[in-house]
């Protein structure tokens, strides 16, 4: 069985899938980036009635979002991962944030994920309907949020799973219809491991490491 988890933002969720790639059960809190990822996991198994022995692959949210979140996750699951023989798969949590909204409007054909990079920065990745999904930091530019508008495609609707901070910037450069508030959910992490689109858990970047003054 596969379990995948996406704690890249503020609510925190987990999803369980069986051996044939079915939708079982999920779970969510909120205080992603600072919740306690076994403690998700724990309430997803006692939900679905599924003991730890029986998971077979992970699958988690690589980001971009929550420093520690997608962190804190990560070793959770390789830790549980090594005695169970299983497999962690990271899958973009942009690439999961598309995938839930097209799961609702799938009459739209190009969706720009945007986030907060900070420091003056967005994060910005736009997924055609046929594209291949792939979890880079290569699928993603980051750009300064006074351009935004000429950074995305006129034909483009607008998600973002960081509303909170980007609402008056994205109301202000693009039509109201046309921008939606949208977190990635571990439902869709998992459905998009099960077809293939995961590579390797490893957190999503945008910007290097900074040393603080001494």
């Amino acid at each position: 069985m596969l379990v995948a988890i996406d704690r890249s933002t503020a609510t925190g969720s987990a999803a369980l899938f069986s051996k044939k790639g079915a939708f079982v059960a999920s779970v969510s809190e909120m205080g992603g980036g600072h919740g306690d990822a076994f403690a998700l996991l724990e309430a997803l198994l006692a939900k679905s009635g599924v003991g730890m022995s029986e998971i077979t692959r992970f699958a988690v949210g690589i980001g971009p979002g929550s420093f520690s979140g997608i962190r804190s996750t990560i070793a959770v699951l390789s830790g549980l991962a090594l005695p169970l023989g299983a497999h962690v798969e990271g899958v973009s949590s942009a690439a999961a944030a598309n995938a839930a909204f097209r799961a609702e409007h799938p009459e739209f054909k190009t969706v720009a994920v945007v986030g907060d990079a900070r420091r003056g920065h967005l994060w910005v990745s736009v997924f055609e309907y046929d594209s291949q999904i792939r979890n880079s930091l290569d699928d993603f530019q980051v750009i300064d949020r006074a351009k935004v508008a000429e950074s995305i495609p006129s034909h483009a609707v607008v998600i973002t799973p960081d509303m909170d901070r980007l609402d008056q910037l994205l109301m202000s450069a693009f039509p109201e219809e046309h921008v939606f508030a949208v977190l990635p959910t571990a439902e869709a992490v998992g459905r998009l491991a099960i077809s293939g689109s995961s590579a390797m858990a490893l957190p999503i970047y945008l910007h290097p490491a900074v040393m603080p003054p001494l």
